[in-house]
């Protein structure tokens, strides 16, 4: 597990660019692949731009940030999920799986 355990506060701003290192050769996303980044006392402000990693498969990261209950943290992670304007493409798929599993 990679990420950066800042103790007190973190003052997002500027840029962020991630990739994976080692280099995975090649990394296929998956829905639903989680990745926290940061996790802090406390979080504040916005990065100015993101630069995520181009995948060919139609997922694109999404940056979420919560407190985890548990340990009252706050975690920046990165989720994969369906490019918003390629998001109906999966709501045929879906729907067909859900009846399948009903039968």
């Amino acid at each position: 597990v990679n990420y950066v355990n800042v103790g007190g506060t973190l003052e997002l701003g500027g840029s962020l660019g991630f990739s994976f290192w080692p280099p995975r050769d090649p990394y296929e996303p998956q829905f639903g692949d989680v990745f926290d980044l940061f996790i802090a006392g406390s979080i504040i402000g916005d990065f100015d731009q993101i630069l995520y990693p181009t995948f060919a498969n139609g997922l694109h990261f999404q940056l979420t940030q919560f407190v985890d209950p548990d340990s009252n943290k706050h975690i920046l992670r990165a989720t994969v999920v369906p490019i918003p304007g390629l998001a109906w493409l999966f709501a045929p798929i879906s729907f067909v799986l859900l009846l399948r599993k009903r039968h």
